[in-house]
């Protein structure tokens, strides 16, 4: 069916019927659909390519049946997908051929990256060409875009306290014909510009003083407000801040959110008020370590401050170098240490240790608990972390290691990570040299740019994240969404702590954007029978659609062919960065957190292959953490491959179904589809075991 027409009678042939699916990463791939039709006369057209003439082949909407047949009867006709006619080649009398597209591609050909422009945003000289950005999630600091904060330039040449002709911009086509201008305190108001000069001047306006100003002083315009854009879509605003320089502080007055066009903007007058009240830095911590005091939680990477032992070279375990390293034999301990200086109560601790042990290495947090054995790693240098709950309350709470299990083991570095809920009330100078805090009125001009934090209108469910991208960014409508499965996918997402926070102020590609969503749900998006479906990958397998047997398999020799998932997609070691810092200063990380997890059966087995994953689009340390246990779930041992061919009328399967084999060599074993081509003699299947 091809714009509503069907063609049946015209088809010659059908290839590379295929729809495939990746199940570690989610990755979705483009079909090659190539439908062969009769070049017959059609109509009151000699030949049906000429419809095309008034109703275009390209672009045109592709929907393909299949129907069983018995005999001479045909039955079962059901929606094998929907495609977009992408490409008309072999033109002739006789026939022609069309290539077909996913409906997947051709989102992302359909896609209009929305951008920064002087037409939508004429005052956008000094964002112009960035992303619009768009915002799901809740509490997340975000920078902003600027859109409106009027026209500067340079002075040409000095001016002194009372001229008021002779004052020349080096650009002038951004300012109003009249105006006021500020250079350094002073406002200068004017009635015209003629050749980049300001006429019918007044100098020192607004309660300002007129002085002298040097050649090529920066000159604004000033202008009742100024705007900010925040996101593509209304969000709210909970506490707007302003960067300067280095540093981050707090604002108090001065500036607003406000909803225009369907877009959230932080609106801001001339003058804002700074407290640097609420930053003080009286914990004796960076000025941008304050930011979330007010929430119940923070974070601190403390690095040990001595240590002893018996170790040879012990103080290469905290110098900051990985490549240095402490290392002894024999019942010798290895002590490190931490200062005891408190930031707050802790609620966690996670140490991290770089070790490399060929046989064994004993570890013990401090006074706490008793001696146990870190993984072999079998000479490799690896980073374990360990996370610790209640007993381990103390900022001082130390490490020690024994290498009683006998080798040289090396330990390369150690820190902790604490989260805790910080006390502001606690004494002590700020470790951060210069003037670290702002009070009182600060010009806009003084301003790098305005942060906010911010809360997405939308769910942070991934569910409705996921959702709210097809309908409302792709415009995909209900109809060809499945929002029963998605109602099952959220429901999961809530019994498990699964969120998705994140801030898109970069380009995407709409699929792959898509997938990256659902891999970091432990989910599957696919276009199933001109549906949009949202599947949730389980942590076993879920119940088979279908059984089959060697009487079900076609081809040569009717069998089912093994293989193994090659070495390379074995990770048996894996480390995840993730909530990602969209506002950080230059000294800060890309990454706020990290959370690691291996299998030291594997490890034992196999090596150690390891594996550092981003994940841009969680915050939340639950998902992050469940997300790396699913991972290495899936990739810690070689899995089975099996390709076989089916007649069609045995089975009807989709991509993302369970089947179970039936064979002498690996019976009852479960597989999940991750491929399937139907050819003209059946369908062709590829499949990976479940874990």
């Amino acid at each position: 069916n091809i714009a509503g027409i069907t063609w049946e009678n015209y088809i010659i042939d059908i290839t590379s019927l295929d729809d495939e699916i990746k199940r570690v990463t989610s990755d979705i791939y483009n079909t090659n659909v190539k439908v062969t039709l009769r070049n017959d006369p059609y109509g009151s057209s000699s030949y049906l390519i000429q419809r095309g003439d008034t109703y275009p082949w390209l672009g045109a909407e592709c929907t393909i049946y299949e129907a069983y047949r018995e005999g001479d009867t045909f039955s079962g006709l059901s929606c094998i997908n929907k495609y977009i006619i992408d490409e008309v080649n072999e033109i002739d009398t006789s026939k022609f051929t069309l290539n077909l597209c996913s409906k997947v591609t051709n989102i992302d050909d359909k896609w209009i990256e929305p951008v920064v422009n002087l037409t939508d945003y004429p005052y956008a000289y000094e964002d112009a060409g960035k992303i619009v950005p768009f915002l799901y999630g809740s509490q997340i600091m975000i920078p902003t875009v600027k859109t409106d904060w009027g026209a500067n330039t340079k002075l040409v040449s000095a001016i002194n306290a009372s001229q008021t002709t002779g004052i020349t911009l080096s650009e002038s086509a951004r300012f109003p014909n009249s105006g006021t201008v500020q250079i350094d305190d002073e406002k200068i108001s004017y009635t015209g510009i003629t050749s980049y000069v300001l006429t019918g001047v007044t100098r020192g306006v607004s309660g300002t003083t007129a002085v002298a100003h040097s050649a090529t002083t920066t000159i604004w315009e000033v202008k009742s407000y100024y705007y900010s854009l925040v996101s593509k879509y209304p969000c709210t605003v909970d506490n707007v801040y302003a960067q300067i320089g280095n540093g981050i502080y707090r604002i108090t007055s001065g500036v607003g959110s406000v909803t225009s066009g369907g877009r959230q903007y932080v609106r801001s007058t001339g003058i804002i008020t700074v407290d640097s009240t609420n930053l003080s830095l009286t914990d004796g911590i960076g000025v941008s370590d304050t930011i979330g005091f007010s929430s119940t939680g923070a974070s601190k990477n403390p690095y040990p401050v001595g240590g002893g032992g018996g170790w040879t070279n012990t103080s290469n375990a905290y110098d900051g170098c990985d490549a240095t390293y402490a290392y002894g034999s024999g019942s010798t301990v290895l002590n490190v240490y931490f200062s005891g200086t408190s930031y707050g109560t802790i609620t966690e601790q996670y140490f991290w240790i770089k070790y490399a042990a060929a046989s064994g290495l004993n570890w013990k947090s401090g006074s706490n608990g008793s001696y146990s054995a870190l993984p072999a790693t079998g000479g490799d240098t690896v980073t374990y972390t360990v996370r610790k709950y209640s007993g381990y309350t103390n900022w001082d709470e130390g490490v020690d290691f024994s290498s009683d299990l006998g080798g040289t083991p090396r330990v390369y570095e150690v820190w902790k990570e604490i989260i805790y809920n910080p006390t502001l009330t606690k004494s002590g100078s700020a470790s951060k040299t210069g003037t670290v805090a702002l009070t009182g009125n600060i010009p806009i001009q003084s301003i790098d740019n305005f942060l906010v934090m911010a809360t997405s209108l939308t769910s942070n469910n991934p569910g409705q994240v996921i959702y709210h991208f097809l309908n409302t960014q792709l415009g995909i409508s209900d109809s060809e969404i499945d929002i029963d499965s998605f109602t099952t996918a959220q429901s999961f997402y809530v019994a498990n702590g699964y969120s998705l926070d994140t801030y898109v102020s970069e380009s995407i590609t709409p699929s792959k954007f898509l997938s990256e969503l659902c891999e970091e749900c432990r989910s599957t998006i696919q276009y199933i029978k001109g549906k949009w479906t949202l599947t949730v990958l389980p942590s076993s397998a879920p119940t088979s659609i279908a059984t089959i047997d060697s009487t079900m398999v076609s081809g040569e020799y009717g069998r089912f062919v093994f293989g193994s998932s090659p070495k390379k997609d074995i990770k048996n070691s894996i480390t995840a960065s993730y909530k990602k810092a969209y506002v950080k200063m230059e000294t800060e990380s890309d990454w706020i957190k990290t959370v690691s997890t291996s299998d030291a059966t594997s490890i034992s087995k196999y090596g150690t292959y390891s594996e550092n994953i981003e994940f841009n689009h969680i915050r939340n340390d639950t998902c992050a953490t469940n997300l790396i246990t699913f991972k290495l779930l899936q990739q810690k041992y070689p899995l089975l491959m099996l390709q076989f061919d089916v007649f069609w009328e045995y089975v009807n399967l989709l991509v993302g179904d369970t089947i179970t084999i039936t064979n002498g060599l690996y019976n009852n074993m479960q597989f999940y589809v991750e491929k399937i081509d139907r050819t003209q003699q059946g369908i062709k299947i590829s499949a990976i075991q479940w874990y």
